[in-house]
């Protein structure tokens, strides 16, 4: 063997398990490897906390960070099954809307394609974001509405 780091040993090494972790070593590295493996085996592996990583050389506190590994842990979960409750997302509500509108609008269609009695319209709903003028009664979004009203 020369001095090149690439070149391989020409003999086969005889590799032996370790007793307790299984994993196959060289009888010299073995030795060394079931003293430390003995030590380690015996003791109980503790749960890695990102958030404890992340909360230090940052100005975001450890309690802040707490929260989220409860939501992989099941903690926090009845906590937000309540906010869950008061009120969809803007972009949820839109979507609902403009399906039920998709939906009347098939209806509508498969109505005179079949030569049946059209369906009742049914006006869509305002989004729940929109002011109603007092004076006018119609709808509003927020920063129209102050324009609009006097």
């Amino acid at each position: 063997m020369g001095d090149d780091p690439t070149e391989y040993p020409t003999q086969r090494l005889r590799l032996q398990p370790c007793n307790i972790c299984g994993r196959q070593f060289n009888a010299e590295s073995l030795k060394k490897h079931q003293s430390i493996c003995r030590k380690v085996s015996n003791k109980k592996r503790r749960v890695f906390d990102a958030g404890k990583q992340r909360a230090t050389d940052s100005d975001v506190p450890y309690k802040a960070t707490k929260r989220t590994l409860g939501i992989y842990t099941g903690e926090v979960r009845a906590q937000d099954d309540r906010s869950k409750s008061k009120a969809k997302p803007t972009w949820r509500e839109k979507h609902e809307q403009l399906i039920r509108s998709i939906r009347e609008a098939r209806s509508v269609t498969r109505a005179i394609h079949d030569g049946g009695p059209l369906p009742v319209f049914r006006p869509s709903e305002v989004p729940s974001d929109y002011v109603m003028c007092p004076y006018c009664r119609r709808n509003f979004n927020e920063h129209v509405a102050k324009r609009h009203m006097p």
